[in-house]
């Protein structure tokens, strides 16, 4: 109790009359309010007005002023009551938007900070020198688009991206009116691994929190782990009061708080964010809902009841995952905005590599480096990739190395990139990524040869028997509409990832199997066919002679995962470089 709410219950009681005040004394003697113990009567009886606040703030503490308010309204004196109503709500209003700003602060504080992947203790980057923009399409592409933008390398990729960029929406307008003048309430972001799901996520947190985004839309915005959801047990409760105080552990200090976010709903904005990663099974929506925000129960039924509409309905969610999981989220879900997360436009590669480094100098020289690249600048799309070729072109400066003479090359990048998404994203055993992996490369393989880019759902589970591996780390979903259906369609990242993973099929040992009368593992057969379907693997063979130069991380891939280069294989390569293959 402070001494502004202290002075406002003298100055109400010293408006009252004696008799009003004799009334009001008579009936706080009886007065029931949230089980406390009434004020005894020997002390009312002689008591005076100083006294009755003491009195009120010593047995009834934070709920002094509303038992006061109720009294008076027991003794029809109204107008009094509403006085120090609205006198309390000023209060409250004034606490409450303290509230607000010290929450936004501290978002701020929490998230203008971010640790690169190969951080030190105590090394950190700036988010907003981190994000550039990204490209987010409100609109399914057709099957021909896709496959087009999958095969297309340096200018023609760019031609396509660049058409991308034009009709690219962005995180201010997600709850814009659609076509047909309706506002959504959900937002979905999909894009494949390492696009930038998360830190367009944060970013918006960041935004809001800076007062420079959804100022007018949203009030209250809790950003939601599911990563960090993994971390309760399945069976667990939690309600999502606590999962907001946990954020905002404040929000308790203000009274009736919680009861006003309640009241103003459709202010607050839920960021999901990574529902993919979700630990818990979502295969079937829940007939049991949560609708009560401080009810407890398991996390998996807040959210499906957050999804469903059935908790806090006229809140907005954005969530983001990747395709592999969109089929199961659309399940909770009616009439989202459905947008795809692409990468970078050419502009923003390029302002990425200038926010990288902190040398102008070095950051035209890589930049130009990568330029001239066709493939590594393709792939520049993905901001994964961008982070991992700044950062070997960053170390490779540090060493005083000329990157003319010493540039990064393609496997190598492309290996970097491999192993960082296994070492980040996938939690299975040793043999359970060996065996994702090989199917991987198998259906890369299978695709090379056949000159397929797009993959059935009974292609990819052909090759990749354990479907509970996460396909989209390196595959992406799509949903096509054909004739009056639709189907579901994977394909690789890019044509060059498929063709990287082509090339490992090729190479690979695989323990004491053996491929010389397999033709689909014969290395010897697949260069003399090479001229057919050269288009469809030129970068691949780049890839099959850049893993004889990469033997330090062949190394590392051998010591995490048991793989190394068939010594077989390894000569006849090496026959074939000198034979000027």
């Amino acid at each position: 109790m402070n001494s502004t709410e202290r002075d406002d219950l003298y100055i109400a009681l010293n408006n009252l009359l004696e008799d009003e005040f004799e009334e009001f004394k008579w009936r706080l003697k009886s007065i029931h309010y949230n089980g406390k113990e009434n004020i005894p009567t020997a002390l009312l009886e002689k008591a005076k007005r100083p006294e009755i606040v003491d009195f009120l703030i010593r047995y009834y503490e934070e709920d002094a002023v509303d038992v006061c308010i109720n009294v008076l309204q027991k003794s029809n004196l109204n107008d009094i009551a509403k006085n120090l109503q609205e006198v309390e709500q000023k209060v409250a209003d004034v606490d409450a938007h303290q509230l607000i700003s010290d929450y936004r602060n501290d978002i701020k504080r929490r998230i203008e900070k971010m640790k690169d992947p190969n951080a030190v203790p105590g090394e950190y980057v700036l988010l907003n020198q981190r994000y550039s923009k990204l490209i987010i399409l409100d609109y399914h592409r057709s099957e021909d688009e896709k496959e087009d933008e999958i095969l297309a390398m340096g200018r023609k990729h760019l031609e396509i991206i660049s058409k991308r960029a034009k009709s690219s929406t962005s995180i201010e307008t997600l709850f814009n009116p659609d076509k047909h003048g309706s506002i959504p309430q959900v937002v979905v972001l999909q894009g494949a691994a390492g696009i930038g799901k998360t830190m367009m996520a944060k970013k918006i947190m960041f935004d809001w929190a800076s007062q420079q985004l959804y100022q007018d839309r949203f009030d209250y915005v809790f950003y939601i782990s599911c990563r960090e959801m993994n971390l309760h047990a399945e069976t667990e409760k939690s309600s999502i009061e606590e999962i907001i105080s946990k954020q905002w552990p404040k929000c308790y200090a203000v009274k009736n708080f919680i009861q006003n976010i309640r009241k103003n709903e459709e202010k607050i904005l839920f960021i999901i964010d990574g529902f993919d990663e979700f630990g818990y099974s979502f295969d079937h929506p829940e007939s049991y809902f949560c609708t009560k925000t401080w009810k407890k129960e398991p996390v998996r039924i807040l959210l499906s009841s957050l999804f469903q509409k059935k908790l806090l309905p006229k809140s907005s969610l954005i969530i983001t995952t990747r395709p592999t999981a969109l089929e199961k989220l659309h399940r909770y879900l009616e009439y989202p905005r459905h947008c795809e997360i692409l990468g970078f436009s050419t502009k923003e590669r390029e302002e990425y590599f200038y926010n990288f480094f902190k040398n102008k100098d070095q950051a035209i020289q890589a930049f130009r480096l990568v330029e001239q690249n066709d493939t590594l600048f393709t792939m520049c799309v993905i901001p994964l990739v961008s982070w991992i070729i700044c950062t070997v072109m960053e170390q490779e400066m540090e060493r005083g190395k000329d990157l003319q003479k010493t540039p990064c090359t393609l496997t190598a990048i492309y290996i970097r990139y491999f192993s960082s998404l296994l070492q980040f994203h996938l939690k299975e055993s040793k043999q359970d990524v060996k065996s994702y992996v090989k199917g991987l490369c198998s259906l890369a393989a299978e695709g090379i040869w056949n000159q397929k880019t797009l993959f059935l759902e009974e292609d990819v589970k052909e090759h990749i028997l354990d479907q509970g591996v996460p396909l989209t780390l390196f595959l992406n979903q799509n949903l096509f509409k054909r004739d009056i259906d639709c189907i579901q369609i994977y394909s690789f990242i890019h044509l060059s990832f498929q063709e990287f993973f082509a090339a490992m099929f090729y190479v690979l040992e695989e323990g004491d199997e053996q491929h010389s009368q397999n033709w689909n593992k014969n290395l010897q057969t697949l260069l003399e066919r090479h001229k057919s379907f050269k288009p469809n693997f030129a970068v691949g063979l780049h890839f099959l002679f850049g893993f004889l130069n990469e033997d330090k991380r062949m190394t590392r891939l051998k010591q995490k995962f048991g793989w190394q280069i068939s010594p077989k294989n390894k000569e006849f390569l090496l026959d074939c470089v000198k034979n000027n293959f």
